[in-house]
């Protein structure tokens, strides 16, 4: 509101200068209307250029968004691991990655181990991601991302060597709650072999 406040102060200030100069005296009715006039043009430019400034800020210029099949796949790599987000774009603080979840409310660790692999991934390709959102109908939660992707993926380290093992038949240690183990990518494969959910 202060930058608002001080523009109109400035425009209103130039307008008063503009009115006073010689040439302008002798039709200053008609000075009058043509510089409240300009003085209004340039205040819609001025004000669409801060709405501008403000979408930048809140809600960012996209960069990528998942559009289904065929989509880029973004790998690291080093750590081994790739993934496609649902939407990246720019903020003030850097690069956002944003994963959707379709539920109506709550977050799961798996749900943040799953945005922070899929930063790791971009990372993988020079973005550098600098924190991940996660919004599902009725929320939104922002995390914020150490610099290096060492420490990022200590962060997930666990998670991925799970996944792996499931991913290739390996026993792995079992959710405690049957709704968590249930939502599981490889329940299927997991309870036909080893019974998990009982």
């Amino acid at each position: 509101m202060v930058y608002i406040e001080t523009a109109i102060a400035t425009l209103t200030s130039l307008a008063k200068t503009i009115h006073q100069w010689p040439v302008f005296t002798q039709y200053s009715h008609a000075v009058t209307f043509f510089g409240g006039m300009v003085l209004l043009l340039m205040l819609l430019v001025f004000l669409s250029a801060l709405v501008r400034i403000w979408r930048l800020l809140t809600k960012g210029d996209i960069i990528y968004a998942d559009k289904g099949r065929g989509s880029r796949i973004f790998k690291n790599p080093v750590y081994r691991v790739q993934a496609k987000p649902d939407l990246l774009r720019r903020v003030s603080t850097g690069i956002q990655l944003v994963e959707y979840k379709g539920r109506e409310k709550g977050f799961y660790d798996s749900d943040w181990a799953e945005a922070l692999t899929a930063a790791l991934s971009v990372r993988g390709e020079g973005i550098k991601v600098t924190q991940v959102m996660l919004r599902n109908k009725t929320q939104s939660k922002i995390k914020h991302l150490p610099e290096s992707d060492r420490e990022l993926f200590a962060l997930v380290e666990s998670d991925i060597n799970v996944t792996r093992m499931a991913a290739s038949n390996q026993p792995i240690a079992f959710a405690t709650q049957f709704q968590k183990c249930q939502g599981c990518g490889f329940y299927q494969k997991c309870t036909k072999r080893y019974r998990a959910a009982s």
